[in-house]
């Protein structure tokens, strides 16, 4: 079998190679020696169960597909910036969420009663609603820099990284109304719990 005038095996392995790359998790559903010896037919159901391990954490129901879109680069240079490294499952989101927009409850009654996130923020420091614009106002709130808003409700509250404790962060909720970390409220210990907890919006 072919396909683009290659065997479908060769760019198949190609596609592995990128989504490996570029997404750390998916390495969790394929495996190069998985589809050794494999006909064609299970070359693809092996490399499509490596996608459907990434595409439950990058694509959210809630959220519109990015018309923004970034590039891996300008994730690494946006860590090397802040000092810090993101979750695999956030870039993977990024891919396909990066400054897009929609609406989503923070299904965290015991701390967050009433939270949401409407807006996941420009990696970009040229757009007006960015992680920069952002912490460019962390100062005249109190707030350190080691807490990095990656989320909005629309309301001028954030949805945070905490990373004062741990290299590996976790998720925050900052009300602006309150003075410094006092409107610090945590969420969950890693962002893939915090994915969880998104739940749709009740119906009014």
């Amino acid at each position: 079998m072919r396909l683009f005038g290659q065997p479908i095996a060769l760019v198949l392995t190609t596609v592995h190679i990128r989504l490996e790359q570029y997404w750390p998790e998916y390495a969790v559903g394929y495996r190069p020696e998985a589809a050794a010896g494999c006909n064609d037919g299970k070359f693809i159901a092996t490399l499509w169960s490596g996608l459907i391990q990434v595409s439950g954490l990058m694509k959210l129901e809630w959220f519109d597909p990015t018309d923004d879109p970034i590039d891996p680069c300008q994730i690494d240079g946006a860590e090397s910036l802040l000092g810090v490294r993101f979750p695999a499952s956030y870039r993977s989101v990024l891919v396909i969420h990066h400054n897009s927009y929609g609406d989503a409850d923070i299904g965290n009654p015991d701390s967050t009663r009433g939270a949401c996130i409407g807006h996941w923020l420009s990696l970009k420091p040229w757009d007006s609603e960015s992680i920069w614009s952002s912490l460019a106002t962390w100062s005249e709130h109190q707030l350190p820099h080691s807490i990095i808003p990656f989320g909005s409700d629309g309301g001028g509250n954030y949805i945070c990284f905490d990373y004062r404790s741990n290299s590996e962060p976790t998720v925050v909720f900052w009300y602006h109304e309150l003075s410094g970390t006092d409107g610090v409220v945590p969420i969950a210990q890693t962002f893939d719990d915090f994915v969880r907890l998104l739940r749709s919006p009740p119906e009014t």
